[in-house]
C-alpha cells in the first residue's frame, strides 16, 4: 500500500471488490492507518477505501484518525485524507 506502483493495485482492487472483499481490506488498512495516512502513497489508498467502505466503517477510520491528532491536518498527506473523509 505504501509502494509507489503498489498502491495503485490496492487502489484498483478496491474500486472492483466486493463487500465481503472490502471488510478484508479494511481489516488490514484499520491496522495501518496511522503510517498510511502520513506516507505519500498510503493516503492514496485511504483515499479511495473512503469512497467504498460502509458508515460504520467511516466513523471508526475518523475516530482512529482523531487519534492521531492534530498534526495529521497540517502534513502534506495527511491532509488529504482529512479532506476526503470531509
Amino acid at each position: 500500500m505504501r509502494d509507489v506502483f503498489g498502491n495503485y493495485v490496492i487502489q484498483k482492487m478496491l474500486e472492483h471488490a466486493n463487500q465481503t472483499q472490502i471488510n478484508l481490506m479494511f481489516g488490514v488498512i484499520q491496522k495501518q492507518v496511522a503510517p498510511l495516512a502520513f506516507d505519500q502513497y498510503g493516503c492514496r489508498v485511504i483515499q479511495k477505501a473512503i469512497e467504498v467502505i460502509t458508515p460504520q466503517m467511516h466513523k471508526s477510520l475518523i475516530l482512529q484518525l482523531l487519534n492521531i491528532g492534530p498534526r495529521i491536518m497540517f502534513d502534506s498527506n495527511g491532509n488529504h485524507v482529512i479532506q476526503r473523509c470531509i
